[in-house]
């Protein structure tokens, strides 16, 4: 029960409100003198942050007594000529042997952690739109940010209010740079330091424009095949759908050349015209399949588009075998060296980010919206879109711990069976992309910057 108990102080901490509210409640059941409400409740929990109430014991391990401190009371109590027993000792009165010495509070970085050892500002190039999928990225921006032309400038904060010492821009990708591929760009614009890739596609960027991934973002790809179940009723697998079903996707994914491989689909089933519209599959009544994202299409479909208005059923590419890490942050293979010291201590802010995204990420969530309201550029993005991404993200466990625990860990089992199902993939006429000979997971991805205590509990 102790381990328990640790957990629950550090998850109050982090989210009080649903507590809160219970505690509130139960006040007003109880119906006695004592009168409490949420705006007191609020107060007592950033006080007790302020003044340092809550946080770890020894050794960065919450709830963990220091024994000398407590003799020290022992020994004032006694010099206070107090009545207590002869002898009492600090072993009579307290134990650590229950505490589970992995849990605490995380780390905090040290204000100006980062000045003078990375770029000023650091630069991240996304994939696409401002979106929650880009949560953790955008819990690294500070407030006062200014939004224009694609470009989010402001602050690099850790752990919500932490200033690094540096500034951060985030670009946006996708249209904003005429679609070009994330390696692409960071070859061009150099001062990009960190650019979001994924475990296949790089791949098949392995030669020309190598980069090696230093964190996972998700745990799990979002990516998904999704059909209407009352269309196809008893239908539980993708593969199960009929064989003349076409299957609606974005240009050039590179899963849709192993969906065909592995006989899942056939080549003449897969429509690659889909531009996120949903068009094609109100006209059909979701008649067909289609590609998309877990924590993005489920619900536009059924509370965006009341054209259709329906739930969906889904089959993520993840559980069908294509286990890409979908969404990382990677680097041109010689920052490794340059800028080391940087890695070392900016890649354990951005395992720390995640973790408060997926714990808190309204104040994110509405940050993101601002900024694509900002940038006026046509891509229309809701509060309840976010919100909704937020949390699936979290329930499917798209965001979470890698192996051992710690988040964004890259497992090299994992990667190497993706470099070995891309390997033939890019080899395949259509594709005829040159991939560095003799690759291995070791190319692409590294574990070396990782802070291993940090992860979702």
């Amino acid at each position: 029960i102790v381990p328990v108990v640790q957990h629950a102080i550090v998850e109050y901490d982090a989210a009080p409100e649903r507590a809160n509210k219970m505690i509130v409640d139960a006040v007003t059941q109880f119906e006695d003198f004592w009168v409490y409400d949420m705006d007191l409740a609020a107060f007592s929990v950033q006080a007790q942050r302020d003044l340092g109430l809550v946080g770890n014991g020894g050794d960065g391990i919450v709830g963990n007594m220091d024994p000398d401190r407590v003799q020290t009371v022992i020994d004032k109590i006694v010099f206070a000529g107090l009545d207590i027993p002869a002898g009492l000792s600090v072993e009579d009165i307290m134990t650590n042997e229950f505490i589970d010495t992995s849990i605490g509070f995380p780390i905090k970085p040290m204000e100006g952690a980062l000045a003078g050892v990375c770029p000023d500002p650091l630069i991240i190039q996304t994939d696409w739109h401002a979106q929650a999928e880009h949560g953790p990225t955008y819990e690294l921006l500070g407030q006062g940010y200014e939004a224009a032309n694609g470009t989010v400038t402001g602050r690099l904060v850790a752990s919500g209010e932490v200033d690094t010492g540096i500034g951060l821009q985030i670009v946006e990708g996708g249209p904003a740079i005429g679609y070009q591929q994330v390696s692409s760009q960071m070859y061009q614009e150099r001062d990009i330091f960190l650019g979001y890739a994924s475990t296949d596609g790089s791949v098949g960027s392995s030669l020309d424009q190598p980069i090696v991934n230093v964190m996972a973002i998700m745990e799990i790809n979002p990516q998904m095949i999704m059909w209407n179940p009352e269309h196809f009723p008893g239908v539980e697998h993708a593969a199960d759908l009929p064989g003349d079903t076409t299957l609606l996707a974005f240009w050039g994914a590179h899963n849709l050349y192993w969906l065909i491989d592995e006989g899942l689909f056939d080549a003449s089933q897969i429509d690659q015209s889909y531009d996120g519209s949903v068009t094609r599959w109100v006209a059909s009544d979701g008649a067909i399949a289609l590609e998309a994202y877990a924590s993005t299409e489920p619900y536009i479909y059924e509370v965006e588009t009341p054209e259709y208005g329906k739930p969906v059923k889904y089959e993520l590419l993840h559980d069908m075998g294509f286990q890409t890490y979908s969404q990382n942050y990677g680097v041109r293979p010689e920052r490794l060296v340059e800028d080391r010291a940087c890695l070392e201590l900016l890649v354990p802010i951005l395992q720390q980010a995640a973790i408060d995204y997926v714990h808190d990420g309204a104040e994110t969530n509405a940050t993101i919206v601002d900024v694509n309201a900002a940038y006026d550029d046509g891509w229309v993005y809701e509060s309840g879109l976010a919100d909704f991404a937020n949390a699936e993200m979290g329930r499917l466990g798209l965001i979470g711990n890698g192996p051992d625990g710690t988040v964004g860990k890259f497992d090299m089992e994992r990667v190497q069976g993706i470099v070995d199902i891309m390997i033939p993939v890019f080899a395949n006429p259509e594709i005829n992309t040159p991939i560095l000979e003799g690759i291995t997971a070791a190319d692409i991805v590294t574990n070396e910057f990782l802070d291993s205590s940090i992860g979702f509990e």
